[in-house]
């Protein structure tokens, strides 16, 4: 018995890509409160990408 996944592999291409999207802006936000003029900002937004992260799984 043979599993077909083609059904399945576009959902989980658009995914990856979702998902990879969602990292880099995480990773620019990041990088610009990484600057001089706002490290306080980091600590916050550390814990609230840590709060929204696991309702999109």
């Amino acid at each position: 018995m043979a599993i077909d996944f083609s059904a399945a592999l576009p959902t989980f291409v658009i995914t990856l890509r979702e998902g990879v999207e969602a990292a880099l802006v995480v990773g620019i936000v990041l990088a610009y409160l990484k600057k001089p003029i706002k490290p306080a900002f980091i600590l916050g937004s550390t814990l609230e990408l840590g709060w929204a992260s696991p309702p999109a799984f």
